[in-house]
């Protein structure tokens, strides 16, 4: 068995939470140019959009409404 497979069988032993952790340090350890105050910068957007709807100052549209307008937009692409 190679140590990948070794790692895998481990990790797929993880709860849930665990592995999506692992799995997200291990793509960030590899995407080229991370900025490493990005996921914070990123969680402060987050953050700020969620109180936003939340107080209701912007308008939300179904998803429904969404697809049938890009349907009209570009039909059959």
């Amino acid at each position: 068995m190679s140590i990948i497979e070794d790692i895998e069988r481990q990790a797929f032993l993880l709860p849930e939470d665990q592995r999506l952790e692992l799995a997200q340090k291990l793509i960030s350890s590899v995407e080229p140019g991370s900025d490493p105050g990005a996921d914070e910068a990123w969680d402060l957007v987050i953050r700020d959009r969620i109180d936003q709807y939340k107080s209701g100052q912007f308008e939300t549209v179904s998803a429904s409404k969404v697809f049938s307008r890009l349907k009209e937009i570009a039909p059959e692409q």
